[in-house]
């Protein structure tokens, strides 16, 4: 069996250890797309989870991918490559229809248990990747992007060299489907957000990757900048080549001085969302840069708009 593979502990009928063993031979096999859904009461959850699973495991380009996914997900969407994990508590159930992807239900008494249900999901993953043949205790691709950052500081890391979208470019809709256009089966999307996320730009961001998800069909997540690089950066950069990235930055504004530094938070925010960019193109990823601009919520509004049109207009769909 699966379990009997790894370095097994003293109960190899812990939770944590047939979970991870689970999970481990789902992502040998295709299924490396971690479909995380919680109750409402759970729900701060899936961020954690995200970061325990993607740093561990995604690395030699190989890894499990979280998909944090809403209940209201209709789940015949769906493709081969999924794997779910369903989490509630007794107060708060989930209403579970049935799924042909392979599925564990983690039901908690409340949410007094939930140390004890991050312990379950530390073990699983830890086992995951001793399946996986990786080390899940290191993060060798998050040091990449830190070091870009400290030259992009200094001035001395190059712009990217394919040009960047520009929100107020009528064609913006039309490039970016393009770039999407260009998937495979059982790859993902990710929205890269150097943003002020604050909840009306969070609500438009949210929408936007919405609507990639429609477009594409793909498993698609967005993620908050500069915090997302100690988490899920590790599986963008050192993962499964899988991921279509696109990036979306601004000039930040207002601006403030770091004390005791020769540059500014927006400056360094700026320095890591293009750091970032090329680790990625380093890795080879396939990456698209967008500069939204002057208003940052009406044009991600605009672009989800232009997207939307240049999908339906796309040949084929």
């Amino acid at each position: 069996s699966a379990a009997e593979r790894v370095v097994l502990g003293p109960d190899p009928s812990h939770p944590g250890v047939i979970l991870g063993a689970q999970w481990g031979e789902a992502a040998r096999a295709g299924r490396d797309k971690l479909t995380i859904v919680t109750s409402d009461s759970l729900r701060s959850l899936p961020s954690w989870i995200e970061q325990l699973v993607a740093e561990s495991t995604g690395k030699s380009d190989t890894g499990i991918v979280p998909v944090p996914t809403p209940p209201s997900e209709h789940q015949d969407s769906w493709g081969q490559d999924r794997v779910v994990l369903f989490l509630d508590t007794d107060a708060d159930p989930l209403a579970i229809t049935s799924s042909s992807a392979p599925s564990t239900h983690l039901r908690l008494t409340s949410v007094e248990d939930l140390g004890a249900a991050m312990y379950v999901l530390e073990v699983a993953t830890a086992f995951a990747g001793a399946v996986l043949e990786i080390h899940p205790f290191n993060q060798p691709d998050v040091q990449l992007a830190k070091d870009l950052a400290k030259q992009a500081l200094a001035g001395d890391l190059a712009t990217p060299d394919r040009p960047t979208l520009d929100s107020a470019d009528p064609s913006v809709g039309t490039d970016l489907s393009a770039f999407l256009a260009n998937h495979r089966d059982g790859d993902y999307v990710v929205v890269l957000a150097y943003l002020n996320a604050d909840a009306v730009a969070t609500e438009h961001l949210e929408s936007l990757t919405d609507q990639v998800r429609t477009s594409t069909g793909l498993p698609t997540v967005l993620q908050i900048g500069p915090r997302y690089l100690h988490s899920t950066g590790q599986l963008h950069k050192g993962g499964p080549n899988t991921g279509l990235f696109i990036e979306i930055v601004d000039n930040p504004a207002p601006d403030l001085p770091i004390p005791g530094q020769e540059f500014t938070f927006g400056e360094l925010v700026t320095a890591q969302a293009l750091a970032d960019y090329a680790a990625l193109e380093q890795r080879g990823r396939r990456v698209i840069r967008l500069h939204v601009e002057p208003a940052a919520t009406e044009a991600l509004r605009r672009v989800d708009a232009l997207l939307a049109t240049a999908t339906e207009r796309r040949p084929g769909d």
